[in-house]
């Protein structure tokens, strides 16, 4: 983002570098209520609990910013089988994007923090 003081691009660049998922609260915000707006959109802890264990493996690996090679890479996968595994958990997210499926997984992953510490 353009407004974004050097030290935290600095500090951005360094999290990549070290493997770290970057995004930007505003930017998560913002993905958040266009989820909301969305019709027919899944509560998120709804639909995150109606994954399977491997398709929450492949989303949390998409909310890393991870491509679809990488995952495959990562989980010993065909590109073929991590794209039905993406098109299982955009319908059960009832989402179409990746950065939609990313931001209600983080937003999950926050509100599982806030209710057990």
């Amino acid at each position: 983002m353009k407004e974004l003081a050097p030290e935290v691009l600095i500090q951005s660049i360094e999290d990549c570098l070290a493997g770290k998922s970057v995004l930007a609260t505003e930017i998560t915000g913002g993905v958040m209520r266009m989820m909301r707006g969305n019709e027919g959109g899944a509560a998120s802890s709804e639909g995150i609990r109606a994954l399977s264990p491997q398709e929450h493996r492949v989303l949390e690996l998409v909310a890393e910013g991870r491509t679809n090679k990488e995952i495959g890479e990562s989980l010993s996968l065909s590109g073929n089988t991590v794209k039905n595994y993406l098109a299982n958990v955009f319908d059960k997210l009832k989402v179409r994007r990746r950065s939609q499926a990313a931001a209600l997984f983080i937003q999950s992953a926050q509100d599982e923090q806030k209710w057990h510490g």
